[in-house]
This record gives structure tokens, sequence and C-alpha cells, in this order.
């Protein structure tokens, strides 16, 4: 089986019919990436379990490519190396889809949809973004591999735009104005490492704000674990949102590729703030629309980006952090012990 990150149309689609119609913990989780990069155990076992354990209702959305990984679709070089799961090399391409959807059910998730495919659809405003010819938001504007930054941003998005769709699709299906109380957006290649405790999460944080834009969790990772002098952004690894700003995030795509649909403060926001890359456009949108932003301890929200070479797990991209109250360590750090790749 090959396998992509970037140009990944053989579509295999499907939409669950009978999913839970109570709102009362509820949560969509929406995730979009490859097939190379996904790590479905860890997720069934460390994020699905754990929920469905504590009385959340989860229903699972993907949509994954499953097309060639090589060195021009990689942001950072040394990720065009990494390695499927060797789970996959058991199964066959037009499994797929059902060896996830039963994993997902076994550990107590529903799959509200899923779309595995081998090529990305591009349009004409994707392609104008990515040239790096779009004078409202040029991300990584004079980088090397800016482009390959830009389209990677642009084919995750669109694909979580479109997981977002059938989330609203399955709300309406299930009548009576149900809305989920939460909806997840990760990365493909989230590795977590201890049991995801959302309560717990929402505990020790506050629980929920009433933001005009709702309030959106978000990783608080420390300049030094990212090995950066200073990060203004929103990690984008996670983004957990409540029902309002799931409609801001769910449409991020839009709010790129098509800012005249919002309006022109919209469009005279961009240019006056000039958002760099991805996780300062992720703040500049928060800014924007009003919602509320809650930056969470690596520990509460205890996954990493993971690679895999030479058929060992890596640290792809780190993050971590402590929350301490009056002097005192409330949540530690989450020292992920992988080496980096």
């Amino acid at each position: 089986m090959s396998l992509c990150h970037h140009y990944c149309t053989g579509i295999r689609f499907g939409i669950t019919e009978d999913l839970a119609t109570s709102d009362s913990q509820t949560i969509a989780i929406l995730m979009a990436g490859t097939v190379a990069r996904y790590h479905l155990d860890s997720t069934a076992e460390h994020l699905i379990a754990p929920l469905g354990k504590a009385g959340w209702k989860v229903d699972y959305f993907y949509s994954l490519c499953d097309g060639n990984l090589g060195d021009n679709a990689t942001w950072k070089k040394k990720a065009a190396r990494f390695e499927p799961d060797p789970t996959w090399s058991e199964v066959k391409r037009q499994d797929i889809d059902a060896t996830i959807a039963q994993k997902l059910k076994t550990f107590g998730a529903d799959v509200g949809s899923s779309k595995v495919f081998n090529h990305y659809d591009t349009s004409l405003d994707d392609l104008s973004f990515i040239s790096g010819n779009d004078s409202v938001a040029p991300l990584w504007s004079g980088k090397k591999r800016g482009s390959i930054a830009r389209r990677n941003f642009v084919h995750v998005h669109k694909e979580i735009n479109m997981l977002w769709q059938q989330v609203e699709i399955q709300e309406k299906k299930k009548g009576a104005g149900f809305q989920y109380s939460y909806v997840m957006f990760i990365r493909d290649d989230a590795y977590w490492l201890k049991d995801f405790d959302l309560d717990l999460m929402l505990q020790i944080t506050g629980g929920r704000h009433h933001s005009a834009g709702g309030q959106v969790f978000s990783l608080d990772c420390e300049p030094a674990s990212m090995r950066l002098d200073v990060h203004p952004g929103l990690v984008d690894y996670l983004f957990l949102a409540d029902r309002t700003a799931a409609t801001i995030f769910g449409n991020l795509y839009k709010y790129l590729i098509r800012p005249g649909d919002f309006g022109t403060a919209w469009v005279d926001h961009l240019i006056r703030t000039r958002p760099y890359n991805g996780e300062t456009f992720y703040r500049q949108l928060t800014n924007f629309t009003g919602t509320d932003v809650t930056e969470v301890a690596a520990g509460l929200i205890p996954m990493q980006r993971v690679g895999r070479v030479g058929g060992r797990l890596c640290l792809h991209k780190t993050c971590d952090s402590k929350l301490t109250n009056e002097g005192k360590i409330v949540v530690p750090y989450l020292h992920p012990e992988l080496p980096k790749c």
C-alpha cells in the first residue's frame, strides 16, 4: 500500500445513520490527515475509551489520505521519512475504513462520517493561496518551504471543513435542537501518552466561559519545549471548542480562503494584523471573533505529535508545560519520554 501527506480521486465516504440523540455530555471528534501518520491504537485506548468510561458519548469524524508520502509534501523534510503503523501493512487498502471504524466502535465511539482517499481536490482559490499570491493572508511568506506549509494548511483545513459540514448534518438528523457539547479538532499524528480526562481538565481550568465567540481550549506550550524563544500564536495540535467556537473553527478554511464571505471587517483585520503563520492566524481569528482562549497545561491533554522512524516512535513536534497556583504545582510537566525524530 502506498501512503501521502499531501497529494492525497478515489473517495470512499460513509455517514452513520443512527447516532445518539441526547446532547448531554456529547463530543464530536474531527481528525483530518494521512494514514501514514495516524495512531489508531493510541487514539482508541487513551482518547476514546476514557471519554466513554466517564459518560461522554463520542462521535468520531475522520478524513484520511492514503497516497504517497514524499519529501516535497512535508514542511520538515525529516517528516517524509515517517513510517506508517505496522498494522496497516496487514490491512488491504479497501479495508482501511472498516478497520478504523471497528476499532473505534470497540472502544466506545460511533463513526459520524468517514472518508479515505488518495488525492486532494485543490481549487483555484486554494492554488492562489498556496502560490503565496494571496495579499490578505500571505502566511509563511518568504519561507524557503512556505508553499509546502500553505499547501498542507489548506489541505488539512479543507478536509476539516468537509467534516464540519457532516457534523452539522448529524446534528439535524438527531433532531430536537440537538448540538454537541464540545467539538475536538485534532491532528492525525496525535499520540496519546496517557488517558485523557475531559472532566478533570474542565474542572481545573474553570469549566465553561460564556464569550460571544464561544470558548476554545488549546495546549499551552512553553516556548522552550518547542525550541523557540517566543510563541505568540495558538498551538494547533488540538483544539477543543464549545459549540459556539466550533462553528468558527469548523469553518476556518473559509475564513482563510474566502475571507470576504465574513465581511470587510475581517478582511481589514487580516490586512492590519498580518498573521505570518498558522499559529498567529488562529490567534487573530479568535481575537476578531471574541472567542475566549483557555491554554491548558500539557499534562491535562497528554498527547504529543509523534512519528515512527526505523520502527520506533519519536517526537515529531514537542509541547510541554506545567500549571502552578500561588507557587505550588497543580499539574506537573508531562515529560514525554520519547526521542526526537
